[in-house]
């Protein structure tokens, strides 16, 4: 393995920070990513910290490309490298039938489970491919096979992300 540094979007709380915290407890450096709680991000990197790894904070709205291509190279730069990509940042709205759903909070939805998730992983490819070698992880959801009413955006984003996966981790393994 080339360096044993992972990068968890949306790991400052949740089902991110035990993301984090996990794979410090395998020996792994980590890149905890947030967008607004700088709080929850400082006591993940602590937590991190006291499994014995360096843990870095790394503030970008993943939905915006720029912000991520910049953050994957400031994790890279201050971390010297990457092994690991768990692109678990994501939003679940007010719960709603379809048919009720403003518009923009489709929209966000799309760009923070989806669009985010592309960002990460597309910018995360070059590093990855470089080295020859690496994983990427993207967390879904049950959403995906119960289709329950009123969880119309958040299903569909989530299915969006398990085929993105499905693609890039065959595209991955042909380099």
């Amino acid at each position: 393995m080339p360096n044993k540094v992972a990068l968890v979007t949306g790991g400052s709380r949740g089902l991110g920070r035990a993301i984090c915290t996990s794979l410090a407890g395998e020996g792994f450096d980590i890149a905890i990513n947030y967008q607004g709680n700088a709080q929850a991000a400082e006591e993940t990197r602590a937590a991190c910290q006291a499994k014995g790894v360096r843990a870095e904070i790394f503030q970008a709205d993943v939905a915006d490309y720029a912000a991520t291509k910049q953050m994957i190279e400031a994790v890279t730069g201050k971390l010297g490298g990457l092994y690991g990509v768990v692109a678990n940042a994501g939003i679940t709205p007010g719960f709603g039938y379809v048919n009720e759903t403003d518009p923009e909070t489709w929209r966000r939805v799309m760009d923070v489970n989806v669009n985010g998730v592309f960002n990460t992983l597309h910018a995360a490819a070059s590093p990855l491919k470089a080295q020859g070698a690496g994983r990427i992880v993207a967390i879904s959801s049950l959403a995906t096979r119960y289709f329950n009413p009123g969880f119309g955006p958040y299903a569909a984003s989530k299915a969006a992300v398990q085929g993105l996966v499905a693609v890039m981790g065959r595209e991955m393994a042909q380099w």
